[in-house]
Protein backbone atom coordinates (compact mmCIF):
# COMPACT_ATOMS: atom_id res chain seq x y z
CA UNK A 1 0.00 0.00 0.00
CA UNK A 2 2.84 2.32 0.84
CA UNK A 3 4.49 2.05 -2.51
CA UNK A 4 0.95 2.92 -4.21
CA UNK A 5 0.65 6.03 -1.89
CA UNK A 6 3.99 6.78 -3.33
CA UNK A 7 3.37 6.42 -6.92
CA UNK A 8 0.31 8.15 -6.98
CA UNK A 9 2.19 11.22 -6.22
CA UNK A 10 3.56 10.83 -9.87
CA UNK A 11 -0.02 12.21 -10.51
CA UNK A 12 -0.79 16.25 -11.19
CA UNK A 13 -2.15 17.60 -7.59
CA UNK A 14 -5.33 18.72 -8.83
CA UNK A 15 -6.07 14.93 -10.15
CA UNK A 16 -4.69 13.43 -7.55
CA UNK A 17 -6.94 15.81 -4.58
CA UNK A 18 -9.33 14.58 -6.37
CA UNK A 19 -9.29 10.74 -7.36
CA UNK A 20 -6.27 9.81 -4.81
CA UNK A 21 -8.76 8.73 -2.01
CA UNK A 22 -10.99 6.54 -4.22
CA UNK A 23 -8.03 4.82 -6.09
CA UNK A 24 -6.48 4.10 -2.64
CA UNK A 25 -10.09 2.56 -1.66
CA UNK A 26 -10.07 0.47 -4.74
CA UNK A 27 -6.73 -0.66 -4.37
CA UNK A 28 -6.79 -1.68 -0.70
CA UNK A 29 -10.83 -3.21 -1.12
CA UNK A 30 -9.08 -5.29 -4.31
CA UNK A 31 -5.92 -6.01 -2.20
CA UNK A 32 -7.89 -7.66 0.71
CA UNK A 33 -10.12 -9.76 -1.68
CA UNK A 34 -6.44 -11.25 -3.44
CA UNK A 35 -6.45 -15.34 -2.88
CA UNK A 36 -2.60 -15.80 -2.75
CA UNK A 37 0.09 -14.02 -2.90
CA UNK A 38 0.82 -14.78 -6.75
CA UNK A 39 -2.37 -12.50 -6.89
CA UNK A 40 -1.38 -10.21 -4.91
CA UNK A 41 1.91 -9.37 -7.26
CA UNK A 42 -0.58 -9.44 -9.93
CA UNK A 43 -2.14 -6.74 -8.62
CA UNK A 44 0.49 -4.56 -7.72
CA UNK A 45 2.23 -5.17 -11.25
CA UNK A 46 -1.41 -4.02 -13.23
CA UNK A 47 -1.79 -0.73 -10.56
CA UNK A 48 1.74 0.04 -10.89
CA UNK A 49 1.54 -0.26 -14.75
CA UNK A 50 -1.98 1.78 -14.57
CA UNK A 51 -0.07 4.42 -12.85
CA UNK A 52 2.38 4.67 -15.21
CA UNK A 53 0.40 4.58 -17.99
CA UNK A 54 -1.68 7.16 -17.44
CA UNK A 55 0.56 9.28 -15.91
CA UNK A 56 2.07 10.88 -18.55
CA UNK A 57 -1.30 11.37 -20.48
CA UNK A 58 -2.41 13.52 -17.40
CA UNK A 59 1.04 15.46 -17.08
CA UNK A 60 0.73 16.28 -20.51
CA UNK A 61 -3.46 17.07 -20.49
CA UNK A 62 -2.51 19.58 -17.24
CA UNK A 63 0.40 21.02 -19.32
CA UNK A 64 -1.66 21.92 -21.96
CA UNK A 65 -4.22 23.40 -20.04
CA UNK A 66 -1.80 25.72 -18.01
CA UNK A 67 -0.06 26.21 -21.19
CA UNK A 68 -3.93 27.73 -22.58
CA UNK A 69 -4.14 29.94 -19.11
CA UNK A 70 -0.40 31.04 -19.53
CA UNK A 71 -1.27 32.45 -23.54
CA UNK A 72 -4.52 33.70 -22.68
CA UNK A 73 -2.93 35.73 -19.00
CA UNK A 74 -0.48 37.24 -21.25
CA UNK A 75 -2.75 38.31 -24.37
CA UNK A 76 -5.10 40.36 -21.99
CA UNK A 77 -1.57 41.87 -20.39
CA UNK A 78 0.54 42.17 -22.93
CA UNK A 79 2.10 45.43 -22.23
CA UNK A 80 3.39 43.44 -19.02
CA UNK A 81 4.29 40.45 -20.68
CA UNK A 82 6.34 42.10 -23.68
CA UNK A 83 8.02 44.13 -20.49
CA UNK A 84 8.67 40.55 -18.99
CA UNK A 85 10.34 39.10 -22.36
CA UNK A 86 12.01 42.36 -23.12
CA UNK A 87 14.21 42.22 -19.10
CA UNK A 88 14.31 38.53 -19.27
CA UNK A 89 16.33 38.76 -23.31
CA UNK A 90 18.04 41.98 -21.88
CA UNK A 91 19.32 39.94 -18.71
CA UNK A 92 20.26 36.88 -20.60
CA UNK A 93 22.13 39.32 -23.10
CA UNK A 94 23.87 41.18 -20.05
CA UNK A 95 25.07 37.32 -18.84
CA UNK A 96 25.94 36.04 -21.48
CA UNK A 97 28.17 39.16 -22.43
CA UNK A 98 29.63 39.04 -18.89
CA UNK A 99 30.55 35.71 -19.17
CA UNK A 100 32.34 35.65 -22.60
CA UNK A 101 34.54 38.80 -20.88
CA UNK A 102 34.96 36.71 -17.88
CA UNK A 103 36.01 33.32 -20.18
CA UNK A 104 38.44 35.11 -22.42
CA UNK A 105 39.86 37.02 -19.68
CA UNK A 106 39.86 34.30 -16.67
CA UNK A 107 39.24 31.12 -17.71
CA UNK A 108 41.10 30.89 -21.01
CA UNK A 109 45.27 31.96 -21.09
CA UNK A 110 46.84 34.48 -23.64
CA UNK A 111 46.79 33.36 -27.20
CA UNK A 112 50.38 32.45 -27.01
CA UNK A 113 52.33 29.47 -26.38
CA UNK A 114 54.36 30.02 -23.43
CA UNK A 115 52.72 33.37 -21.93
CA UNK A 116 55.36 33.46 -18.53
CA UNK A 117 58.06 34.15 -21.25
CA UNK A 118 56.60 37.25 -22.38
CA UNK A 119 58.16 40.71 -21.73
CA UNK A 120 57.23 44.57 -21.78
CA UNK A 121 60.25 46.62 -22.22
CA UNK A 122 59.12 50.13 -21.53
CA UNK A 123 60.52 53.65 -21.20
CA UNK A 124 63.19 54.87 -22.75
CA UNK A 125 64.38 51.40 -25.25
CA UNK A 126 67.10 53.50 -27.72
CA UNK A 127 66.58 50.99 -30.77
CA UNK A 128 63.09 51.96 -31.01
CA UNK A 129 63.33 55.91 -30.99
CA UNK A 130 66.52 55.72 -33.55
CA UNK A 131 64.27 54.48 -35.99
CA UNK A 132 62.52 50.90 -37.11
CA UNK A 133 65.95 50.27 -38.85
CA UNK A 134 67.63 50.48 -35.46
CA UNK A 135 65.07 48.41 -34.24
CA UNK A 136 65.71 45.69 -36.60
CA UNK A 137 69.46 45.75 -36.42
CA UNK A 138 68.91 45.44 -32.98
CA UNK A 139 66.73 42.51 -33.18
CA UNK A 140 68.83 40.61 -36.24
CA UNK A 141 71.71 41.43 -33.79
CA UNK A 142 70.35 40.13 -30.27
CA UNK A 143 69.77 35.99 -30.17
CA UNK A 144 68.36 36.42 -26.44
CA UNK A 145 64.96 37.18 -28.06
CA UNK A 146 62.47 34.99 -29.79
CA UNK A 147 59.93 37.27 -31.15
CA UNK A 148 60.20 40.93 -30.61
CA UNK A 149 57.64 43.74 -31.62
CA UNK A 150 57.66 47.69 -31.07
CA UNK A 151 54.63 50.01 -30.59
CA UNK A 152 53.86 53.30 -29.68
CA UNK A 153 50.83 54.93 -27.83
CA UNK A 154 49.21 57.78 -27.92
CA UNK A 155 46.07 60.26 -27.70
CA UNK A 156 44.82 62.07 -30.08
CA UNK A 157 41.78 64.07 -29.94
CA UNK A 158 39.62 63.78 -33.00
CA UNK A 159 37.76 67.22 -34.04
CA UNK A 160 34.14 67.25 -36.00
CA UNK A 161 31.85 70.42 -35.88
CA UNK A 162 30.12 70.71 -33.52
CA UNK A 163 31.58 67.74 -31.61
CA UNK A 164 35.11 66.61 -30.59
CA UNK A 165 36.55 63.47 -28.74
CA UNK A 166 39.84 62.35 -27.71
CA UNK A 167 40.79 58.87 -28.95
CA UNK A 168 43.56 56.31 -27.85
CA UNK A 169 46.00 55.46 -30.98
CA UNK A 170 48.32 52.40 -31.13
CA UNK A 171 51.14 52.66 -33.75
CA UNK A 172 53.24 49.16 -34.43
Amino acid sequence: MWLFKQLLRLYPVGFRGEYSELMQRQFADEWRECEGWLARVRLLVLGISEILWLWPQLAWAEFVQDAGYCWRSWRQRSAITLLAVGSLALAIGVSTGVFSVLSARLYHGLPFREPERLVQLHGHFAPIYEGRSAFEAWKQKNSYVGEVAAYNTGEFTLNREPHSIRIQVIEG
